[in-house]
């Protein structure tokens, strides 16, 4: 061993003391990076919070408005359902101050979350730049969404416990089904989806091939009147939108054929994917520029963390691919689908947290453990905790 001096860490394993000092190095490195990420985007969610965002999208305070409408109407406080409903019968029985308390609570959890997460430059300046979208649509208003982060925290929590996927699945029931009850509807849509999923996953390989089949016989056998229910969502929104010049109109689209049966729908739905991910095809502006960097990341996180092989990065970005996909069923314009998409971003910061990961190797490469195999996963195990 020459003039190493070696040590036993706490699961048993030999490591040098050098090791674990490029341990404290990487994490004493990147650890401030992390605090200087978080207090950048609490800066700028205070700033929107507090000047507000109408400079850069006009119309985006109107959601809180319409919130705030609906709660000093009488007649809808009586009986209502869906996501606005209950939203305002929440903003009706708080002062401004329990607003308020309650929009930076949720902002800093939801920033928190994420920034702890990670730690190297790279994957902190990137949390920074997906952190803009979120800041800007949603997170210092009184909204919908504002309870969306709650739900991604403890969905979150839950599928990076160590549990069976079913137990998973059961946990994830008890925040997914009631939220897509009396918030968003297709939040079921996308459980099922998820769960599905999830379980052809961990099939072995003959009946996974089996379940390709099946799942293509249950689509020819869905009727016309579901695909219509569906898909149908968005042209009933946006019928006048797209014939009206005002404001937040601009990129509603509507399906170019009646979604009737499953070949209109698919076709629907290819058009969707590349109206809304490929937004520079047909609109040329910094806005659209913008989502398509966005999605960028998005897709390449959800490679990463796809053919990951931990569970607690692999599961959540399954879930998040989930959110996607039923979100190119109806989404009527890019606004909305951006703010949609950037208030599930949380399932994609384990596969954002998995950047740091070429550091600690370089790290580990540098040091006694770069011939070990077992001592290079036990840096990356400890940096990633």
């Amino acid at each position: 061993m020459g003039n190493k001096q070696w040590t036993r860490g706490s699961h048993g394993h030999l490591g040098s003391r050098s090791g674990n000092l490029a341990v404290r190095r990487v994490r004493g490195y990147s650890q401030p990076w992390s605090a200087v990420g978080f207090f950048a985007a609490f800066a700028v969610f205070c700033l929107v919070f507090y000047y507000g965002s109408t400079f850069i999208i006009p119309t985006q305070a109107n959601d809180a408005l319409t919130v705030a409408d609906l709660a000093n109407q009488a007649d809808f406080m009586q009986e209502g359902s869906g996501g606005y409903y209950y939203t305002a019968v929440a903003a009706a029985r708080l002062n401004s101050f329990q607003i308020n308390l309650i929009v930076f609570i949720v902002g800093i959890l939801f920033l928190s979350t994420i920034f702890r997460k990670v730690r190297d430059t790279i994957s902190v300046g990137l949390a920074f730049f997906l952190c803009l979208s979120p800041i800007f649509l949603f997170l210092p208003y009184f909204v919908k969404d504002t309870f969306t982060p709650i739900l991604c925290i403890a969905a979150l929590f839950a599928l990076t416990r160590r549990a069976s996927i079913y137990r998973k699945l059961f946990y994830l029931a008890l925040v997914y089904i009631p939220y897509g009850l009396y918030f968003r509807q297709y939040y079921l849509l996308i459980y099922v989806i998820f769960a599905l999923t999830l379980i052809v996953a961990h099939l072995n390989g003959k009946w996974r091939l089996a379940a390709i089949p099946l799942a293509i016989a249950c689509l020819l056998l869905i009727p016309s009147e579901v695909f219509s229910t569906l898909q149908g969502t968005r042209d009933w929104i946006n019928a006048h939108r797209v014939w009206d010049n005002i404001d937040g109109n601009r990129t509603a689209f509507l399906n170019p054929f009646p979604p009737d049966n499953l070949w209109h729908f698919s076709l629907n739905y290819g058009y969707a994917i590349l109206k809304l991910n490929l937004p520079i095809l047909f609109y040329h502006g910094i806005k659209e520029i913008f989502l398509t960097i966005n999605v960028a990341i998005y897709a390449y996180l959800s490679w990463i963390g796809i053919r990951s092989t931990r569970a607690d990065v692999r599961i959540p970005t399954l879930l998040f691919i989930s959110h996607f996909l039923v979100m190119m069923i109806f989404e009527p314009d890019l606004g909305t689908y951006l703010r949609h998409l950037s208030s599930v971003m949380l399932f994609a910061v384990p596969a954002l947290a998995l950047l740091d990961r070429p550091i600690l190797r370089e790290a580990a490469h540098k040091r006694s453990f770069g011939h070990s195999h077992q001592a290079r996963g036990r840096l990356r195990d400890q940096a990633l905790r």
